[in-house]
């Protein structure tokens, strides 16, 4: 027996949450699979107004329409290891039988991330940047109190600051190239001449809180046990928007940085596992 329903009309069932959720929660789950356990978990907690709630593996590929077993897998431990969510083991089987019970899944309430001092989301998704900006995007600086640009002794304004900005992008991009081989030499190392990193570094630039303190993010980032050890951490995730670095920064992986040396029986020296640590 079917039904026909119209889900996006509003009939008084419906789950309530957060549009900080939308905005920069749902731009950060890939793949895609990723926002589907989230919203599913949202579901299954928030839309029954529980806390947590116990759900099946079988439950969560439906739930979600994923297919496969392996991207379930993945995505649901993709989705603990951004910090959104939490899971832990409800009961264990018997000694014959290998693994818990059930899991138990909730929000992780304590998550944070940091965001545009702005609160708006532009509808490029990047932080807008001033008109006084030292660097704005055309090029053209800012005209002065008294209304007459300061012209260079060519009388090439435009070109000039054109020359400053492919300077300073040159300057910055090498030093991230070689900050990141120090840091992560076990991680695939980026090209120097690939285009769409230098354009990813030139739209950060213009931020001069990326400026001043994406050299210390690395540092932090290579200190992290788990950041080093996990494939989704690369140099493109580094600078692909002014969110990731500034989690770096902050520390937001910190926790993940302590649960791998807990789970870990191997010796972790000066940001390094023994068998990483040059002999």
């Amino acid at each position: 027996m079917t039904h026909k329903i119209k889900p996006f009309e509003k009939v008084g069932k419906y789950t309530t949450f957060e549009n900080q959720i939308i905005d920069w929660v749902m731009p950060l789950c890939r793949p895609h699979s990723v926002w589907k356990v989230v919203t599913f978990v949202i579901r299954k907690t928030i839309g029954w107004h529980k806390e947590e709630d116990e759900i099946s593996f079988s439950q969560i590929m439906q739930g979600t329409g994923i297919a496969s077993r392996g991207t379930t897998d993945k995505a649901i431990k993709k989705a603990i290891d951004l910090g959104f969510i939490k899971r832990k083991a409800k009961g264990k089987r018997a000694s014959s039988t290998k693994g818990p019970m059930g899991y138990l899944y909730k929000l992780n309430r304590d998550f944070q991330l940091i965001i545009p001092s702005s609160g708006a989301i532009p509808e490029n998704g990047i932080e807008a940047v001033p008109k006084t900006s030292p660097i704005p995007e055309n090029g053209i600086p800012t005209i002065p109190e008294n209304g007459i640009p300061t012209i260079p002794e060519n009388g090439n304004t435009k070109d000039n600051k054109k020359k400053t900005i492919n300077k300073e992008l040159n300057t910055i991009y090498t030093g991230l190239l070689q900050e990141w081989k120090r840091g992560f030499p076990n991680k695939p190392q980026p090209k120097p001449n690939t285009r769409s990193y230098r354009a990813k570094v030139k739209t950060r630039i213009r931020d001069k809180h990326f400026r001043d303190n994406w050299q210390l993010a690395l540092q932090r980032a290579s200190k992290n046990a788990y950041l080093q050890n996990t494939s989704w951490f690369t140099f493109g995730f580094f600078i692909k928007n002014d969110l990731n670095y500034r989690k770096t920064l902050q520390g937001d992986y910190n926790w993940l940085h302590e649960r791998e040396i807990k789970n870990s029986n191997r010796k972790y020296v000066e940001g390094k596992f023994e068998e990483f640590i040059e002999r």
